[in-house]
């Protein structure tokens, strides 16, 4: 946890440069930092909260855009998960994804990667066959943009397995063709 501390230290002296020169939009965007790090990497989950409220309060002084709030969502759906509170995560999920549908935001790394919250916080309610949906399309978008050997794409074949091993689909080339 050592170079997570070190990002800390730097991310907490970059609020208060911000805040000591009125930058709003950037003390935003370093609030959102603080809320993956301190939540996700550090399980410090009441801390992130704290910021994740505060970044919320300044986001809607702000009139924060669609993209800042869904990163957001997605910061703390991500933390829900790590938290184990799955309904959460869920929600926040389903959340983002409606506001970057809804602000026309394009489906890229960003909504792959809601979606592969979407589908984690499915899978982790035992929802292993709805999962699927969310992990297929977040593959389909992860290997259009960065190809099949990527380890992002490799991750995606890896959720989908595993969602197919949970709902019960035998381990054959039933398995592949499901993919």
């Amino acid at each position: 946890a050592g170079e997570y501390e070190q990002g800390l230290a730097i991310l907490n002296q970059a609020v208060w440069e911000a805040d000591e020169h009125g930058l709003d939009h950037i003390r935003l965007a370093l609030y959102r930092q603080l809320v993956f790090l301190l939540g996700y990497h550090l399980s410090r989950f009441d801390e992130a909260e704290w910021f994740a409220n505060a970044a919320q309060r300044l986001g809607q002084r702000l009139e924060a855009s669609a993209a800042d709030q869904a990163r957001l969502l997605l910061n703390q759906a991500a933390i829900a998960d790590r938290r184990g509170k799955y309904d959460d995560a869920l929600e926040l999920g389903q959340a983002a994804i409606a506001m970057r549908a809804q602000a026309g935001l394009p489906r890229d790394s960003r909504h792959a990667l809601a979606l592969g919250y979407l589908g984690n916080a499915l899978y982790n309610l035992g929802r292993y066959e709805e999962a699927l949906g969310p992990y297929r399309e977040a593959k389909d978008l992860t290997e259009a943009r960065l190809g099949t050997v990527h380890p992002s794409t490799a991750g995606s074949y890896e959720n989908i397995g595993n969602a197919l091993r949970g709902a019960g689909v035998p381990a054959s080339g039933e398995a592949g063709a499901a993919l």
